[in-house]
């Protein structure tokens, strides 16, 4: 299992097949190195459609930029923080940021990939290891990485503006009257609207 120890995670050394542009499959051992691991693993493969990402993706960056700062955060803040980058990176861009939906819990939005994740964390437990995609890989885009300057310009200001408050005070952040939330359970949808999500005004202000 892979840890969160305070302000870096420690990585096991281990063996990656990688394909190279030229179609050849390469062995190679990924050093325990946080920083080298994440230059190999941190570049998403391009499989994904556009710049549209897995949820996973979007999950561990915000992980990884919380712990760049010696940070960990608890399951419901992931929920929220992940709301609200998808909700600027959809404001920003007109794009969805990855594919799925949220739902709209008693908590707030909530994506099922997460809920399914850190199940077995409480609410208010710190989050101890990053969220596996489809292909069981823990991906991250490296704030480094230029191919989408938005989802990292987004991911900052959503860190700077959200992290501070509580998961308690993020859930009833987005219960705010008029909210996507809101307009999903008044009519009792299985999901937020990204056109609610969209139109949602700063509900900071």
């Amino acid at each position: 299992m892979k840890q969160f120890l305070n302000k870096s995670i420690t990585f096991p050394a281990r063996h990656w097949k990688i394909r190279r542009k030229d179609g050849i499959m390469r062995t190679r051992c990924m050093p325990a190195d946080i920083h080298s691991f994440c230059l190999h693993l941190g570049r998403i493969d391009r499989e994904r459609r556009g710049n549209v990402y897995e949820v996973s993706h979007v999950v561990n960056s915000i992980l990884n930029h919380g712990l760049a700062r010696g940070r960990r955060i608890t399951p419901k803040q992931l929920h929220k923080l992940l709301y609200f980058h998808y909700k600027d990176y959809l404001q920003k861009t007109d794009e969805p940021l990855f594919y799925g939906q949220f739902q709209p819990a008693i908590t707030g939005p909530v994506s099922l990939k997460v809920v399914k994740e850190y199940k077995r964390f409480n609410e208010n437990d710190y989050i101890t290891r990053f969220c596996p995609d489809s292909n069981g890989k823990e991906y991250y885009i490296p704030m480094n990485d230029d191919s989408d300057p938005v989802f990292n310009s987004t991911l900052s200001d959503t860190w700077e503006k959200y992290s501070k408050f509580t998961g308690d005070f993020l859930s009833d952040l987005t219960h705010t009257p008029g909210s996507a939330w809101d307009k999903a359970r008044k009519a009792n949808l299985p999901f937020l609207k990204d056109e609610d999500i969209k139109a949602e005004p700063d509900l900071l202000k």
